[in-house]
């Protein structure tokens, strides 16, 4: 098995260099190629041991940057960094369905990021381009569900709530939004989620509740505490209020968890108090 990575390696790496075009991603043109090798070993992913977690660093060395590369090397590891029977119901830890891995190497002094990602193509496509600004800015967590996901937002949001109670820190909550099917506002909220969440705008969001104003920031809110397009900064007093999230079979469930819960506060820096109209027209300002 690590011949047949080496080789891989190798090969893709030369492919690459020899490529008439010379894109500055190195990624894309080579997909079909990568493909043809990973598959095979993908299937048995569950068989490989961390211990070879180093070839991702490898493939990372000598700028391999292809998109299925990095995709399955970043996921061939079977082995989840925490105890999930600690924090699911034992339906979701026994589904073998939820991978959860710390992608942050120095997370001193930075803001806890729990990113809930779908596992399907366009998924893992959205997670590297994510990850280019989130890592960057906060300590973040990847918490991968099988397509086609069907506990929705629940295993990313009762992560989050299970380690901010352990960290008591402030956590940003994100998902790989348009991962389960894309439409134009689903780009224009990743646009804006990157120009709000990164660099120094971001402490628009985590001052306020630093500072005790509020105890969750969004992009836009509702008077009903409803965080339009479910991306929030949120505190250890929030997650206590709500009590348990549990699992349910009504998606927007997962968007409502604040409503009935009027002692908690919510911001919206964008837009507060705005119906999803208004929220809409906000998201809309994003367009690229």
């Amino acid at each position: 098995m690590f011949i047949y990575f080496i080789f891989y390696i190798i090969i893709n790496h030369l492919y690459c260099n020899a490529c008439f075009y010379k894109c500055d991603k190195k990624n894309l043109c080579s997909d079909i190629f990568s493909s043809f090798f990973m598959i095979n070993f993908y299937k048995y992913k569950k068989h490989i041991t961390p211990n070879l977690k180093f070839i991702m660093n490898l493939s990372n060395s000598i700028c391999l940057n292809n998109i299925d590369f990095t995709i399955y090397m970043n996921n061939i590891y079977d082995n989840n960094e925490f105890n999930l029977s600690e924090i699911y119901s034992e339906e979701v830890y026994k589904s073998n369905t939820i991978r959860i891995i710390h992608k942050t190497k120095n997370s001193k002094n930075k803001i806890l990021c729990v990113f809930g990602v779908l596992e399907s193509d366009i998924g893992l496509k959205i997670e590297l381009e994510m990850l280019e600004w989130l890592t960057p800015n906060y300590d973040v967590y990847c918490v991968y569900q099988d397509y086609p996901g069907k506990y929705y937002e629940y295993p990313a949001l009762k992560f989050a709530q299970w380690l901010v109670e352990r960290k008591n820190n402030i956590c940003l909550y994100i998902h790989t939004k348009g991962a389960f099917f894309n439409k134009k506002i689903q780009d224009y909220i990743k646009n804006c989620w990157k120009n709000e969440y990164s660099g120094s705008n971001k402490y628009k969001y985590i001052n306020p509740i630093k500072n005790n104003i509020t105890d969750i920031t969004s992009i836009t809110s509702s008077k009903e505490r409803i965080l339009w397009f479910n991306s929030f900064f949120i505190n250890k007093k929030a997650f206590e209020i709500i009590g348990e999230i549990k699992l349910s079979n009504f998606r927007y469930d997962y968007e409502r968890l604040f409503k009935k819960h009027k002692e908690i506060r919510t911001l919206g820096i964008l837009g507060n108090n705005v119906d999803a109209k208004k929220a809409t027209n906000i998201i809309n300002r994003f367009k690229k």
